[in-house]
C-alpha cells in the first residue's frame, strides 16, 4: 500500500505538475506548495471502507459568563463494495454559568444552532443556572436511497445515485478536510488547493530531513492579512500542524496576529493507510451581544479516533427501524 500511496503522488504530481491548459506554468515556492497540497489526497484514495467511532469535546468560557461543554459521539461505517454508509451523531451540550451584569436575564433554554440563551422576566442577574441539551442525528445510505433522521424524527429519504454526493448530503465527516478547516465541524468539499495558493499574495515553503512547512498568506479587506500555515509529514502524506491567523495588512507591523484556529494531528498506519487517531487545538468564537456587537473567545476542542475496521467492512447490515430507538443509538455509539 505504500508503494501504492508513492505511485498516486507522482501520478497527480505527474498531471498537475504546475501546468495549465493554456500553457502557463506555476514556479518556484507557489508551484511547490500546489503540489504538495494536491499530494495529501493520494492517503485518503487508499481509504475505501471503514468503520470508526469519533469523540470530540469542545469547552469554553464565553464572554457572557457561561461554561460552555460539548460531547458528540459518531460512528461513520462506509462500505466501498455495498455502496453504502451509515452515519449516526449524538451530542450533548452543557452550559453552566452566572450571566454578567452588563448582559440580560436569561432562560435556562438554549438555541442549539445559536447556543444563545434566551430572556426571561422575573429572574435576578445573579441567579444561576445549569441547562444540559442533546441530539441524535442519522444517515443511512444504500442502493441509492438516502435516508436522514433528526432527533428522532421520521425518515426523509433522498434518490441520489452517488455515494460521494449521498455523504455531502448527509454532512459526514470529511477526512481529507482534516488540516485545511476546524475539525470535526467543517467540511472542506468547496475547498481546492488551487483556491487556496494560487490567490495567495505570498507563498513560502521551507524543507527540513522529514518535515515540509508551508506558509501563505493575503490581504482581506483593506487593513487586515489573512494567513494559513502547515508542516507536513511527507512520509505519511499527511498534516501535522495547521493554523489559521488573521493580522495587519502590513508584514512588518509589531501588531500580534490573532490565531483563530490551531489544531494538531496525531496518526497511526493501519493496513498500509494512514489514519487520523487524534485533533487537538483551539479556535476562536464569536458571539454578539444584544446590540450586535461581536465578543470573540477561545475555544479548546479534541476529537479521538477508534478505527475498528480499515478497508475490511463488506457489507453493512442494518434494521433502519431500530434506528428510531434511543437505545439501539446510544449502544450502536459504544465502543465495545
Amino acid at each position: 500500500m505504500y508503494i501504492l500511496r508513492v505511485l498516486i503522488f507522482f501520478v497527480l504530481s505527474f498531471f498537475s505538475l504546475n501546468a495549465f491548459s493554456d500553457g502557463t506554468s506555476i514556479e518556484g515556492d507557489r508551484g511547490e506548495a500546489l503540489d504538495l497540497l494536491r499530494s495529501l489526497d493520494a492517503n485518503w484514495i487508499a481509504l475505501k471502507s471503514f468503520d470508526v467511532h469519533l469523540n470530540s469535546f469542545e469547552s469554553c468560557l464565553r464572554p457572557d459568563d457561561v461554561a460552555e461543554q460539548k460531547r458528540t459521539l459518531q460512528r461513520f461505517i462506509v462500505s466501498e463494495d455495498s455502496q453504502s454508509f451509515l452515519y449516526v451523531r449524538r451530542f450533548d451540550l452543557e452550559l453552566i454559568g452566572l450571566p454578567a451584569k452588563s448582559w440580560s436575564t436569561y432562560d435556562e433554554t438554549v438555541d442549539v444552532r445559536t447556543r444563545r440563551l434566551h430572556k426571561i422576566e422575573g429572574k435576578t442577574e445573579d441567579d444561576p443556572f445549569v441547562r444540559r441539551s442533546f441530539g441524535v442525528y442519522w444517515a443511512f445510505f444504500t442502493n441509492g436511497r438516502l435516508r436522514i433522521s433528526e432527533n428522532a424524527g421520521s425518515p426523509k429519504l433522498f434518490a441520489i445515485e452517488s455515494m460521494t454526493d449521498a455523504r455531502k448530503k448527509a454532512e459526514c465527516p470529511d477526512f481529507s478536510s482534516i488540516g485545511f478547516v476546524h475539525f470535526p465541524g467543517q467540511n472542506a468539499n468547496q475547498f481546492s488547493a488551487e483556491e487556496l495558493v494560487l490567490p495567495a499574495e505570498t507563498v513560502s515553503v521551507r524543507t527540513t530531513s522529514d518535515t515540509t512547512t508551508i506558509s501563505i498568506s493575503k490581504p482581506s479587506g483593506a487593513k487586515s492579512r489573512y494567513h494559513q500555515w502547515w508542516q507536513l509529514d511527507l512520509e505519511r502524506f499527511a498534516v501535522q500542524k495547521y493554523e489559521r491567523l488573521w493580522g495587519p495588512l502590513d508584514i512588518t507591523s509589531s501588531e500580534k496576529p490573532i490565531k483563530l484556529l490551531s489544531q494538531r494531528i496525531e496518526w497511526d498506519e493501519v493496513s498500509g493507510v494512514f489514519i487520523p487517531t487524534m485533533v487537538i487545538g483551539t479556535s476562536m468564537g464569536a458571539l454578539p451581544d444584544e446590540q450586535g456587537k461581536q465578543f470573540s473567545y477561545e475555544k479548546l476542542d479534541e476529537c479521538e479516533f477508534v478505527w475498528k475496521q480499515v478497508n475490511l467492512v463488506k457489507k453493512i447490515d442494518v434494521d433502519v427501524a431500530k434506528l428510531t430507538q434511543g437505545e439501539f443509538i446510544l449502544d450502536f455509539l459504544k465502543e465495545d
